[in-house]
């Protein structure tokens, strides 16, 4: 296996970022089950919208202050996602209405 030459230039994942990491791709997980109700509400369950029951949320709550505490991104990440879980109940409650 040879990786593709761009990823030469990618820095290497400090091992306190693999959390986050996995929450990441695990939120991804979540907004493609949100998409796939929007897009089908008949075939598929409504994700869970609370932002704190998340992989994402539970890595903010309870990894972010330890890792990232001096990080003055890190609160306006906590606003955005709050944010997004609110839009998708948002969503969720207008498809309902439909």
């Amino acid at each position: 296996y040879k990786g593709y030459p761009t990823w030469r230039n990618i820095r290497r994942i400090n091992n306190k970022d693999w959390s986050i990491l996995y929450a990441i791709v695990e939120h991804r997980h979540w907004l493609k089950k949100l998409n796939n109700f929007h897009e089908s509400p008949a075939q598929y369950s409504i994700p869970d919208l609370d932002d704190t029951r998340c992989q994402l949320g539970k890595w903010l709550r309870d990894k972010a202050g330890s890792n990232y505490r001096n990080d003055a991104v890190l609160e306006e990440v906590i606003a955005t996602h709050s944010a997004l879980h609110r839009l998708a109940s948002e969503l969720v409650e207008n498809k309902a209405a439909l």
